[in-house]
């Protein structure tokens, strides 16, 4: 019988062909420097250094890492930022303690409370009615919470969120920190935000305690390969650090972990505002155009006015059954489900 070879590469190629402008993650778009992959997947053979015990060149390119975004510490993450958000809340959290968890994070953090058996105190960030989504988390919905759930240990914070939008994270970090408590933030979708002035302050320039940063989203690495970093002493890094162990590979990719630190060493330090303004202009001149905006408001409308009409029926008393929000849908792809900020799955 003959059998058909290639079947995704073959299809990923017919998809390519007809892809000329890509709006999707990785950030690299399929023009990031070509490298000859096969010649650096290896394994940890004398030289090459271990991610599990890194004391050689992975340790010191984490080092480099750690030096740009300023942390403490930087660990180079081969099982994407869901790896990363699971070590750093088992890490943090024993069985039955509680984390402030805002309702438009990802689902690895419904995943790692499920895990560890943590308890989620549950935040609902600020909802712009107008435009139909989450905004950020406020000061005083964190204080409310804190105020309500003294033995909670801690809180995970997604910044910036799926649409774009920030909260206070230094106000938020000094509150928590206040009262002995840390901030991990989920900063998937801003490894850029520490190279220019221009963009919000980083997670760690705003006292996180511990930050995941998806480099492929935004920067030019290859998929699945993230950033953790550390900085001061509330939380327990030796067991962070055993859990990525633990949930990651235990045979790591080198080409994942060399794209990590070439996506970072392709933002030239000193030249990062003019590095970005090149990203932005392009964008900034194509939305300027009134009739490109124009066109583009109508488009989100309509959009908008479809996704509102499919979700209507969904939520509330007076959905049936049949369609009716239950438990045991991904919560995490919920913003706040009276609001209908996203459609939700349901069984």
């Amino acid at each position: 019988m003959d059998r058909e070879k290639s079947i995704i590469k073959s299809e990923l190629e017919k998809l390519n062909k007809n892809n000329t402008h890509r709006f999707h993650m990785p950030g690299h778009k399929g023009r990031g420097e070509a490298f000859a992959l096969y010649d650096y997947d290896i394994t940890e053979i004398p030289g090459a250094d271990n991610l599990h015990d890194a004391q050689g060149i992975i340790a010191k390119a984490q080092k480099k890492l750690a030096t740009i975004y300023h942390s403490d510490e930087a660990a180079i993450l081969v099982n994407g930022t869901t790896t990363g958000i699971h070590s750093a809340i088992l890490g943090s959290c024993a069985p039955g303690e509680q984390l402030l968890v805002p309702t438009n994070c990802h689902r690895a953090v419904f995943g790692a409370l499920g895990l560890g058996r943590i308890e989620g105190v549950f935040i609902t960030p600020e909802i712009d009615r107008n435009l139909g989504f989450a905004h950020s988390i406020s000061e005083a919905a964190v204080r409310q919470a804190l105020a309500k759930n003294p033995l909670s240990k801690g809180m995970i914070l997604t910044n910036p969120s799926y649409y774009g939008t920030i909260s206070d994270l230094k106000t938020i970090a000094a509150i928590l920190h206040e009262q002995g408590k840390f901030l991990i933030v989920d900063e998937a979708h801003g490894a850029h935000l520490r190279f220019s002035d221009k963009l919000p302050p980083d997670a760690i320039s705003a006292g996180a305690d511990v930050v995941i940063q998806s480099t492929h989203k935004i920067l030019g690495s290859l998929t699945q390969s993230s950033l953790l970093h550390f900085q001061g002493s509330r939380v327990n890094r030796q067991k962070i650090k055993a859990y990525l162990s633990l949930l990651q590979s235990s045979s790591p990719s080198y080409p994942l972990m060399i794209s990590v630190e070439e996506a970072v060493d392709a933002v030239p330090l000193k030249r990062a505002k003019p590095y970005l303004i090149r990203l932005w202009r392009p964008i900034r001149n194509f939305v300027s155009s009134r009739m490109v905006r124009s066109r583009l408001f109508c488009m989100a409308e309509r959009i908008r006015s479809r996704i509102m009409i499919a979700a209507s029926g969904c939520f509330g008393p007076g959905a049936s059954p049949e369609r009716k929000w239950k438990p045991g849908c991904q919560r995490s792809m919920a913003f706040n489900a009276k609001c209908h900020q996203r459609i939700i799955c349901w069984r």
